[in-house]
């Protein structure tokens, strides 16, 4: 490998992240109301599964990444191997969740069929985490190489974009089943276009000047990783809870009805995507740990101005819009340079190979924005008297799906300030 990837090795290396964006929706945004429609099982039932393979997720991403960090310290070719096998075993399992139809009426009993779901959902969940950290392990190896992190990093996330907005589509396109295997041919083809960076992460080829003395790192005693973990974690709350309410507030606050959800989604992926190019610009020159925080404080001020929209205002579906496009402009900065900041931090003090430990922290904090927006919103909506489809008791989600959001990314923009002071 030479010192910098060229824009076609970056290219290989953001690739595998369309298909792990392509699992994600499922297991995040589709698995729910796919399971009630499929299964025959009770919402409640299919809540407990969804809940505990999360939180089962959640708790397991930092020894996943204490795994995956003693794999880049084992023998050379060990880590090729359980990329192919964690890959395998994903696309089986995610294929599985959405035909789960076609093979769960070999049980007889709710029983059995929501235990053997259960298994094949938890599969997916920590299969999905330990590529995704691996993945992200690699990035650090090969910017500690000599690779700008927000070039690779902005490549990353921009194909991760396409996934996602490639996801919203197959569906439609292709059904439950073609997403499957369509998923399945592009996380082999990202694998296996990956394998010789595969085999020189596992032999230690790529150089990051780590010593013995430097094995027993920990983000809790870094004080650059733990400001920006704790800004990240509360950066990642303040964009969970919107998306968690987003159909309510589109239904019961704009009077839009909650179809009209979908195509907001893909009005601020789209700018998403029309924005990514600037970011990397941005960070060259006024520094990534600044841009980052500039990116959050302009979301929270921009994304208040939801705070003032209503079903009896003229033109609000419009107003709407123009929201949802300008925090798609601004997505591309919190998508992209978190990860790029940490990833150049441990390639600057020589601790690339921490990477899977401090990144299995990173995805521990968006698993537990996630889990945490589910039960602040939905419990506390419901705590407040909101009622679904009822427009007269939604005033509290004015207050829970943009107002405390806004507050919250602010503060996570002030911290984000602070950090530039902190290694």
């Amino acid at each position: 490998m030479t010192a910098s990837l060229s824009p076609a090795q970056t290219l290989r290396y953001g690739l595998l992240a369309a298909p792990l964006a392509l699992v994600g929706l499922p297991l995040y945004v589709y698995l729910p109301s796919l399971f009630a429609q499929s299964t025959g099982l009770g919402l409640v039932t299919i809540g407990s599964i969804l809940l505990g393979a999360r939180a089962l997720e959640a708790l397991a991403d930092p020894w996943i990444g204490k795994w995956i960090e003693s794999l880049h310290c084992a023998k050379a070719g060990a880590l090729p191997v359980y990329v192919a096998a964690i890959a395998a075993i994903m696309a089986l399992c995610v294929g599985m969740t959405l035909q789960s139809s076609a093979w769960l009426t070999a049980f007889n009993t709710p029983t059995t069929k929501a235990a053997a779901l259960a298994g094949c959902v938890a599969l997916a969940y920590m299969a999905y985490s330990w590529l995704t950290i691996a993945h992200h392990t690699l990035g650090t190896a090969i910017i500690a190489a000599g690779t700008p992190a927000t070039r690779l990093y902005s490549t990353r996330e921009a194909l991760a974009l396409g996934g996602v907005l490639l996801g919203s589509i197959l569906p439609l396109v292709m059904g439950w089943a073609g997403y499957g295997w369509a998923t399945a041919a592009l996380l082999g083809l990202g694998v296996w276009l990956l394998r010789p960076q595969w085999r020189l992460l596992s032999s230690q080829s790529i150089p990051d000047h780590t010593t013995p003395q430097q094995t027993s790192f920990s983000l809790w005693r870094d004080a650059f990783l733990k400001r920006s973990w704790i800004a990240f974690l509360i950066s990642n709350i303040s964009g969970s809870l919107p998306a968690t309410l987003l159909g309510f507030y589109v239904a019961d606050v704009l009077g839009l009805g909650a179809e009209a959800a979908p195509k907001y989604l893909a009005v601020y992926f789209v700018f998403a995507a029309l924005g990514f190019s600037a970011w990397p610009k941005l960070a060259a020159r006024y520094g990534a740990v600044r841009v980052w925080a500039g990116a959050m404080a302009a979301n929270g001020v921009v994304f208040a101005a939801a705070a003032f929209l209503s079903s009896d205002m003229a033109h609000v579906a419009w107003l709407y819009g123009f929201v949802c496009a300008s925090t798609g402009l601004l997505l591309g900065g919190e998508l992209m340079l978190p990860q790029s900041i940490v990833a150049s931090h441990l390639a600057k003090i020589g601790q690339v190979q921490a990477a899977g430990a401090v990144f299995g922290w990173w995805t521990f904090a968006q698993k537990t924005a996630l889990a945490l927006a589910a039960g602040v919103g939905l419990w506390g909506l419901a705590w407040l008297g909101y009622v679904p489809n009822q427009a007269s008791t939604a005033a509290p989600l004015v207050w829970l799906y943009c107002i405390i959001p806004c507050v919250l990314k602010l503060l996570a923009a002030g911290l984000a300030l602070s950090i530039r002071n902190a290694d």
